[in-house]
């Protein structure tokens, strides 16, 4: 029986660090196709039309609709998700602007090649390092103009969409960019009664 050196003991702790790593990204991978395939509504497959709430999670709009109808406490209006032009089709996502085709069910699929992005306010949807390396303020695929905060990574960074979300609060506007309806104070109801007399 001979005693492991220090180095063969190392090489064992770094290939399992090795093996840790490359699983938190299967996992993130395995989430991401997830989203890209089933509604978390209903948890069915996704179904167009397509819609994205303020995160990026993706939802087939009749659910949130069907949640909405029912005051489930998810979403209060429908500016609160926006309409997504996403191609996705038996499985396969293609980004518009490289003609790239990523099929969702390769194994060797990557996280870069899943990660998407779309605009707010056009809702159109593609490869998120293609996007962001034009660095545009026109949509590149129907020109409308947009700012670079109003790009929404489908699945992204919480606490970065937050933020948006808070300025726009602020603003009193949407996920969509809608304006909020002002809730009425007992003040304004006395000015209108005012103004009919």
């Amino acid at each position: 029986m001979s005693i492991p050196s220090r180095r063969d003991i190392l090489q064992v702790a770094q290939g399992k660090l090795g093996k840790r790593t490359s699983n938190s990204k299967t996992n993130e991978i395995t989430q991401l196709v997830k989203m890209y395939t089933k509604c978390p509504i209903t948890n069915k497959p996704l179904e167009e039309p397509i819609v994205s709430d303020w995160r990026g999670h993706l939802y087939s709009k009749e659910a949130v609709i069907g949640e909405l109808l029912q005051k489930k406490g998810r979403f209060k209006s429908l500016n609160d998700v926006i309409d997504i032009k996403i191609r996705l089709e038996n499985g396969k996502l293609t980004c518009p602007l490289s003609g790239k085709v990523v099929d969702l069910l390769d194994d060797d699929v990557t996280l870069q090649e899943l990660q998407f992005s779309y605009i707010v306010p056009c809702g159109c949807a593609m490869n998120t390092k293609v996007l962001r390396d034009l660095n545009a303020v026109r949509c590149p695929l129907c020109h409308e103009p947009f700012d670079q905060q109003n790009i929404i990574d489908i699945n992204g960074n919480e606490a970065e969409l937050q933020k948006r979300m808070d300025t726009l609060m602020e603003k009193r506007l949407y996920h969509n960019l809608k304006e909020r309806k002002r809730k009425k104070t007992p003040e304004d109801k006395v000015s209108k009664k005012r103004k009919v007399l």
